[in-house]
């Protein structure tokens, strides 16, 4: 899915996602190569609209233009100019755009139904100090149990494949969907067609109950519970239990002397800490500068000799250390407001280039940091020092067929990695190989074999080698105990037991009604439900694992 899931981002005006990926290709989401100018066959739309410089409401396109669809667009007074507007519509995708569109790092759910596109092109480039906001509406009443979102391309990253980022969800009133406005500044830039698409999901709407303790002490074997976090509540709260709220969370990672876990919480662009009673405090990050001038934590490790933590962010594509009093710095990557941003590059500090890292996985022997750079197809290390360098994987050949194979360095291919895990007692690094599908060994000296998944047939099933199957997994977490890995199988709303061997089992979660309501609850095995989780972490104190419940907005607890 690069599953590519944020997800849902915390942006919520499709005017501020324009801002991020006009500046950066590689986000969250999958860059996916295709062609540079979509030609799909316009319907007829009106003549002679202008975005006024004095700000107001503009009928985009009405029903009768738009296949049933209608369409407004709210600007506030702008800081620069006027501008004509060209407006196309489709209710098929459009030729050049990508199949599978993508929610954050992750492509949609297969419940999730694209229903409608349409693009606009400025004439001359217009920038207002927050965002615009528009509607949609409908043909008919919206659907019960659905949530509607957008997914938007930019097409001037053709060199790196469209930028895909979805938008939501919509507030929604009878047939009418309502994308807010938010407090970011935006340009739009003259000439440039940005396109969007309308899709529905069903299971996230609908808002499960959550257990009346959601904040046990222990889990019983094999079961599943629920420490932080309001089921099918999203929200930037802290407080405990319920009272806490996230906004698709990712990353996670386990403190051992302090007993806490640390959270990427992605669509709030915030890093939080949890304790085991579920009590949530924010370390750092801001809502209001979300992934634009603020960070946009996916992935996360802790540093325990230093105290410090380390975040990968996909939107201005480098590596941020984040000290404990919410001091945040950049140590290696070139930001979205540079003029060569998510690219590939070896190097220091800004010298060195990233496109959409996900993963981030700590060693504290050497004190050095290992990422998987997942627009790039490539693991790289990256030293506190900021100082990077390639260990596998080849960046020219990334999205090009063939997308695997096994070997040392440039000759081992992937296929957008994103989790990973340093085994100390080995030396060596373990790697969801995402759109593979299978799961990678990686020595530090970038030899490179896999363990188990049939590498470009993604499904279910347990076995061994080979004969076990996985769904775009992401996170996965080393068991310094027993010597196994755990494995977040993101597209079948499961977790797997992977041994070195490449046994695979099934711990928690149901692949039969992934995706599918209710998509949440606790429990013992195929009881316990997920929806879209996405990283995983182990306490070997206490013999547990924590999950970030991506969709639910949860943290959760398992004994495996």
């Amino acid at each position: 899915m690069l599953r590519a899931k944020v997800q849902i981002l915390g942006l919520i005006a499709i005017a501020a996602l324009a801002v991020t990926l006009a500046q950066c290709s590689g986000s969250g989401g999958t860059a996916s190569t295709m062609a540079p100018t979509p030609t799909p066959t316009p319907s007829p739309m009106p003549s002679g609209l202008v975005i006024p410089a004095g700000g107001g409401t503009l009928t985009l396109f009405t029903a009768a233009q738009a296949s049933g669809y209608a369409g407004t667009l709210t600007v506030p007074a702008a800081t620069t100019g006027g501008s004509a507007l060209t407006v196309t519509t489709s209710t098929t995708l459009p030729a050049g755009l990508p199949t599978v569109l993508s929610r954050g790092r992750r492509p949609l759910q297969v419940t999730d139904t694209p229903v409608f596109y349409f693009s606009l092109t400025l004439s001359s480039t217009m920038s207002w100090p927050t965002t615009p906001s528009f509607t949609i509406t409908l043909p008919s009443a919206a659907q019960s149990g659905v949530s509607y979102y957008f997914a938007f391309y930019d097409p001037t990253k053709a060199s790196l494949g469209f930028q895909l980022t979805a938008v939501g969800p919509a507030t929604v009133s009878g047939s009418t969907l309502t994308f807010p406005a938010t407090s970011n500044a935006v340009t739009l830039t003259g000439g440039v067609t940005y396109w969007f698409a309308l899709y529905y999901t069903t299971g996230a709407s609908p808002t499960p109950t959550p257990s009346p303790s959601p904040t046990p002490t222990s889990a019983s074997a094999g079961t599943t519970n629920t420490i932080a976090g309001n089921p099918g509540t999203a929200g930037s709260s802290n407080g405990t239990g319920t009272n806490a709220l996230f906004r698709t969370p990712a990353g996670i990672a386990f403190d051992p002397s302090n007993a806490a876990l640390y959270v990427a919480d992605t669509g709030n662009c915030m890093a939080r800490q949890v304790t085991f009673a579920g009590a949530v405090t924010t370390i750092a990050g801001n809502t209001s500068i979300c992934g634009i001038a603020g960070i946009f934590p996916t992935g996360i490790a802790y540093d325990p000799t230093d105290n410090n933590l380390y975040v990968t962010n996909p939107v201005q594509c480098n590596v941020d250390q984040i000290t404990m009093s919410g001091t945040i710095t950049s140590i290696a990557g070139n930001s979205q407001q540079s003029d060569t941003p998510c690219s590939f590059g070896d190097g220091s500090g800004t010298g060195a280039h990233f496109n959409a890292p996900a993963g981030i996985a700590y060693d504290s022997a050497t004190a050095d940091l290992y990422v998987t750079d997942s627009g790039n197809c490539a693991i790289r290390q990256v030293t506190t020092a900021g100082a990077v360098t390639t260990i596998a994987g080849n960046p020219g050949t990334c999205g090009q067929s063939p997308t695997f194979s096994d070997g040392s360095g440039t000759s081992a291919l992937f296929n957008h990695p994103e989790g990973i895990a340093y085994d100390p007692s080995n030396g060596a690094l373990y790697v969801t190989d995402s759109k593979n599908c299978a799961i990678r060994q990686v020595t530090t000296a970038g030899a490179v074999t896999t363990i188990a998944g049939n590498p470009g047939t993604c499904g279910f099933s347990n076995g061994s080698g080979t004969s076990a199957l996985f769904n775009v997994p992401e996170g996965l977490t080393y068991d310094s105990s027993n010597g196994n890995l755990y494995v977040v199988d993101s597209g079948n709303c499961a977790i797997r037991q992977v041994t070195l061997a490449g046994a695979v089992t099934t711990i928690a979660g149901n692949h039969l009604t992934c995706g599918q309501p209710p998509t949440w609850a606790d429990g013992s095995g195929t009881s316990a439900l997920f929806f879209s989780p996405s990283f995983i972490t182990y306490d070997s104190a206490n013999d547990e694992l924590y999950v970030t419940d991506t969709f639910n907005d949860v943290i959760r607890q398992i004994k495996p």
